[in-house]
């Protein structure tokens, strides 16, 4: 609803009905609602892309055993040196 609220609305089969006057479809205000909070947070950065480039008959963004200059391997740890890194063994 435009008044924010989400403690005093109803919810009838499809309809969501709120005391400041707001009706409309529940599930699609959810919706709204769910992506309006979740845009509200700083985007943070997600995987790094690898490019890809046909090199020797294969896609060069496999490993293989010949570096091409080419081409940039990526880091695949998930924290800079500076990060913690999960080692894979437990304590």
């Amino acid at each position: 609803p435009q008044c924010g609220s989400t403690d005093r609305t109803t919810r009838h089969q499809d309809t969501l009905a709120c005391p400041c006057g707001f009706e409309g479809h529940a599930d699609l205000t959810a919706s709204e609602t769910f992506l309006k909070r979740q845009t509200e947070n700083a985007a943070r950065p997600m995987a790094r892309p690898v490019r890809f480039e046909w090199d020797d008959h294969d896609w060069s963004g496999i490993s293989h055993p010949h570096e091409s200059p080419k081409e940039q391997r990526t880091d695949p740890s998930t924290a800079h040196h500076s990060g913690n890194v999960a080692s894979g063994e437990s304590a």
